[in-house]
């Protein structure tokens, strides 16, 4: 943007997208960093931000063949920076500190700026600009009553502690939905490789050891997954459906956990899991609860059958006994299962957390009961 009371000097630069909210500069005026506070703290982080530099121009006079280049006027000193210095908010002033321009991102709602303005800008910028309008002498510090300036003294400190706060809690919640979705999106809508892992971190995170089976044997030769609990294990194989899945599936199962003494008679398993991701291309509110639903076929089953709802739902909710019980029964249930970093036992006894679950953490156990064999 063209700076207005210059002739050659503007504002601009890249778009940018921000991992965290970006930081208050310093240092900055009483009525500038209140600016920051309430940008930083109402502004969406997942909207588009720009990094903003300050620049001249190269401007050819008359006839002359090479462009002359004029430097910016004034300066540009930032409100808001990224973790990387990159300024995203920012206020331009003249040579002569006449004229201040106010670079700010768009925002949602005007209004805090405007308040901001009315409040804050005005009296310390223009104060002269409130006395041209008869009104309460309140505005005027210098004839406020003790009463008066002390309880405006912690309305401020108020608001800029409440902002801060408010910046905070929506980082805490852009940073916790970042994390959900890494298992969410693959989880209910995926398929091949990303639904193994999204179920891989689901396993991990009830406290389960987990080994994907492709990547040990270099093949899919077996089921997807290997996993162990308490000196037990079970095999779990994956798929996705975008519509209703294929009985077949579950023959299909069956037979890795047949030919699994030829591949690893070292390690019995206690059985096998089918976990599908069903009407996939559904929304995960709109499909059938069980993936199979045919009663001759659901009562003939020979292994359990899981959908990714479920498994999902136990998830969300820290239930993580309920997805060992899934898998081991009763021994799952009762099995110790080391504290949530992020949940308290008040909130996993109430099924709710206000945090997204650890991340899976590598299981040092599978990797030493686990050996390729030679």
């Amino acid at each position: 943007m063209n700076l207005i009371g210059t002739e050659w000097s503007s504002v601009g630069g890249r778009e940018l997208a921000l991992a965290s909210a970006p930081q208050v500069a310093d240092p900055l005026g009483r009525a500038d960093r209140d600016l920051a506070v309430r940008i930083a703290g109402m502004r969406d982080v997942s909207l588009p931000w720009w990094k903003l530099e300050l620049s001249g121009a190269e401007v050819s006079r008359g006839g002359e063949s090479r462009p002359e280049f004029v430097p910016p006027e004034g300066t540009l000193d930032p409100l808001l920076q990224t973790v990387a210095g990159e300024v995203v908010a920012a206020v331009w002033t003249s040579p002569d500190d006449a004229i201040r321009h106010y670079i700010l991102p768009r925002m949602d709602s005007w209004i805090p700026v405007l308040t901001w303005l009315h409040e804050r800008a005005l009296p310390e910028f223009v104060p002269s600009a409130a006395r041209r309008v008869r009104g309460s002498l309140s505005g005027e510090a210098e004839l406020r009553t003790t009463a008066e300036a002390t309880a405006r003294e912690s309305l401020a400190l108020l608001e800029a502690e409440y902002a801060a706060r408010h910046a905070e809690l929506t980082e805490q919640a852009r940073a916790a939905t970042v994390d959900a979705d890494t298992v969410r999106d693959p989880l209910l809508y995926g398929s091949g490789t990303p639904l193994v892992d999204a179920v891989t971190r689901v396993l991990a995170d009830s406290g389960l050891d987990v080994v994907n089976l492709d990547e040990e044997f270099g093949d899919t030769i077996s089921a997807d997954l290997l996993v162990s609990m308490a000196g037990r294990a079970m095999l779990v194989e994956v798929k996705g459906s975008s519509g209703r899945p294929k009985e077949t599936l579950v023959g299909a199962a069956a037979k890795h956990l047949t030919t699994w003494p030829a591949q690893r008679p070292d390690i019995p398993v206690h059985g096998i899991v089918l976990v599908l991701n069903h009407q996939a291309s559904r929304h995960p509110l709109e499909r059938t609860a069980a993936p199979y639903t045919r009663d001759d076929f659901v009562r003939s089953l020979p292994l359990p059958v899981l959908s990714t709802m479920h498994l999902f739902e136990w998830w969300r909710l820290g239930a993580f006994d309920r997805t060992r019980s899934a898998l081991f029964g009763d021994e799952g249930r009762t099995q110790p299962h080391a504290e949530h970093p992020d949940v308290s036992s008040a909130q996993r006894e109430h099924g709710t957390a206000d945090r997204a679950p650890m991340r899976r953490q590598e299981s040092s156990r599978a990797s030493r009961w686990f050996r390729r064999a030679k």
